[in-house]
């Protein structure tokens, strides 16, 4: 297959098929993506757009027409009747596609649950599924990864992340030692486009798997801990009362929070082993130490964005900011602003009262200064909490007390600015360590 072959991704939408869509991007391939509605962004650059869905043969055939290969990711991972039509029946769909265009690679990904034992609507589905790749006469590579992280809020490390980050006691399905080796994003996305070049992987299923396989519950401590937050308490819920609960919310909702597949595939270990992958694909995927710290940042830093929201959040309002808070200005912080390090702010998080009289001080620069850059930042997050966000729309006032407010205003910054300039000018001659 040549650098610049067109790749069909089905699921490039999605968390995985995002980076797999960048990663064929890098390597040089010219990507199209099976999208589900006309208008719906790519999700990078210079990406073809072929609007229709897995049980379409005809939109499913135009998607494949002229493309060398496939990356399968399209996936119901919901249980219910539609698991079937869109996992089995997509894939037959897909496989007669590709006979019909002559496009006849295809990397399917499919999951670690296709191999338990029990298994609920969507293990059997990706199995029936998996089966029918291989069948199928074409060059087919089934991968099978294990928990995939990447992201804040993706998947189901995502979700994971969000429930350790908000509350204190942890519900657990079962026992809590399911064993699963979470793997990264971006290493999926590379063995992904890698196995594509490799005719000794046709026929074959590997597993994608970080190099360490850890319990439910010490997964949930190290994601805590990535977040320096304290270890929550868990509170197991047995398999019985977790099956028979997913039964009955199934009935009551139509979006369950859980379902069955979510219980039996996460009471149900799996073989793992990545030696094939990195045998034959050259899978070398970084430990969960290193990419929690890719993604969390390491412990003092996350340490020093916390304490320097708190401060932020009692200078600007005068209240404690809350775990959600203190999360989205750490999330916001990592995306906009540069890890640079900066007294003026270090000073600030170690002297909350000098505060005021530095941000004064550090207005004329504007959004030139670091210091004033988080305090917008905070600003801007504490603004569009609900609970605070009152204190940023304008209260109704006379003329007169409207410039009585604003000459106050006006004195207030002008001293402030003067007490604090010398404090910031000492602080901006010295050397840049936090």
């Amino acid at each position: 297959m040549t650098q610049h072959s067109r790749i069909l991704v089905t699921g490039g939408a999605g968390f995985i098929g995002r980076h797999t869509v960048l990663a064929l991007r890098s390597a040089g391939y010219a990507v199209r993506v099976l999208a589900r509605r006309a208008g719906q962004a790519a999700p990078a650059p210079d990406v073809e757009l072929a609007i229709g869905h897995m049980n379409d043969p005809v939109a499913l055939r135009e998607a494949c027409a002229g493309c060398d290969g496939v990356i399968h990711l399209a996936a119901k991972t919901r249980d219910g009747p539609d698991a079937d039509e869109v996992n089995v029946g997509g894939a037959a769909c897909l496989v007669e596609a590709c006979r019909e265009t002559g496009c006849r690679r295809i990397v399917v990904v499919s999951t670690q649950s296709a191999k338990i034992r029990r298994q609920g609507d969507y293990a059997r589905t990706k199995a029936a599924a998996d089966a029918l790749f291989l069948g199928s006469g074409l060059d087919v590579t089934v991968m099978l990864p294990s928990v995939v992280y990447g992201t804040l809020d993706d998947g189901i490390f995502g979700v994971l992340r969000r429930v350790v980050a908000a509350h204190r006691i942890v519900p657990v399905l079962g026992d809590g030692r399911w064993r699963s080796a979470p793997v990264h994003v971006d290493d999926v996305a590379a063995a992904l486009v890698r196995a594509l070049d490799v005719p000794e992987s046709v026929g074959r299923s590997y597993d994608l798997a970080g190099p360490q396989e850890i319990g439910f519950d010490a997964l949930l401590d190290r994601i805590a801990a990535a977040q320096n937050l304290p270890a929550p308490w868990k509170v197991h819920v047995p398999l019985a009362v977790s099956l028979a609960a997913a039964d009955v919310l199934a009935r009551i909702m139509k979006s369950p929070p859980i379902s069955r597949s979510n219980v039996l595939g996460s009471n149900q270990d799996t073989h793992i082993d990545i030696g094939p992958a990195r045998r034959d694909l050259g899978f070398d995927p970084i430990p969960l130490a290193a990419g929690l710290e890719r993604l969390f940042g390491r412990n003092d830093d996350l340490a020093a964005l916390r304490s320097e929201a708190m401060v932020l959040a009692r200078y600007l309002l005068g209240v404690r900011a809350s775990p959600e808070i203190l999360q989205r200005y750490v999330d916001a912080h990592r995306v906009l602003l540069p890890a640079t390090p900066d007294r003026v702010t270090a000073f600030a998080r170690a002297h909350p009262w000098c505060a005021a009289l530095l941000d004064a001080a550090a207005a004329p620069r504007g959004m030139r200064e670091p210091f004033r850059r988080r305090v917008l930042l905070m600003a801007t997050v504490l603004e569009a909490t609900p609970e605070h966000a009152a204190h940023f729309l304008p209260t109704p006032r006379s003329r007169f007390a409207t410039l009585a407010l604003l000459g106050w205003h006006g004195l207030h910054g002008v001293a402030l600015a003067a007490l604090g300039t010398p404090l910031y000018l000492w602080l901006r001659a010295g050397p840049a360590d936090e």
